[in-house]
């Protein structure tokens, strides 16, 4: 996991004022065990990770391994791990408090998302996927988007980021347009927020959507 200071910047950054004790969190991890159990740190009730080990997330030989060794170190309960997609988890009606996915929106159909900011009918698969994620939150819920932005300073001057230097940018969309996309189906209230690096964490620095090469979504539920 990351030091005690960078994981409570980051998880302020992240959350604001979103609570996450007592709360039943689903993640989409693109590799981040640590994170995962992060969510238990911070006293969530229950924390389902999800990483298909497959299409663009972690590939380790030994990652869910590491991931139950981390479980019983910090002697967690209620936090685990499934080795699917989004869109193939399954889940009770009201059963998630949080909706969190990092770094991994654009692999639940990556050629949609490359064309998703000018093809419609590339939004078809993230509509079905955003209306199941409204059935399964409770009422109130949140869903998080953290992703990088197709456009930001560094590649609109056709550079590599030196902070993210192996992104493809055109893989990826617009924090503004996946606010739409949830709208689409109901999510409401969102808020949008441009994350910069660990330097800028540390010293509290606001960064700006031009020179920020991530950006998170917060979308609340419509029931």
């Amino acid at each position: 996991m990351e030091p005690g200071l960078t994981s409570l910047v980051r998880a302020r950054q992240l959350y604001g004022d979103v609570d996450l004790r007592d709360k039943r969190v689903l993640k989409s991890v693109a590799g981040e065990a640590s994170s995962v159990c992060g969510r238990g740190v911070h006293g969530a009730r229950r924390v389902v990770g999800l990483e298909p080990m497959s299409d663009g997330f972690c590939d380790a030989a030994n990652y869910l391994e590491q991931f139950r060794k981390l479980v019983a170190n910090l002697d967690l309960s209620g936090v685990e791990m499934e080795q699917k997609r989004l869109q193939d988890h399954e889940a009770q009606n009201g059963s998630y408090d949080l909706v969190l996915s990092v770094a991994s929106i654009n692999h639940v159909d990556e050629p949609a998302c490359i064309r998703l900011h000018d093809d419609a009918e590339a939004r078809a698969p993230f509509i079905r996927i955003f209306k199941d994620l409204a059935r399964i939150m409770a009422p109130g819920g949140k869903v998080v988007i953290i992703d990088a932005m197709r456009r930001n300073l560094f590649g609109d001057l056709g550079m590599r980021s030196p902070f993210n230097p192996d992104v493809e940018w055109f893989k990826h969309q617009q924090p503004e347009l996946w606010a739409d996309v949830l709208g689409a189906v109901g999510f409401t209230s969102p808020r949008i927020s441009y994350l910069g690096n660990r330097f800028f964490r540390y010293a509290g620095i606001p960064t700006s959507r031009e020179a920020s090469p991530t950006a998170a979504t917060v979308c609340s539920g419509s029931r």
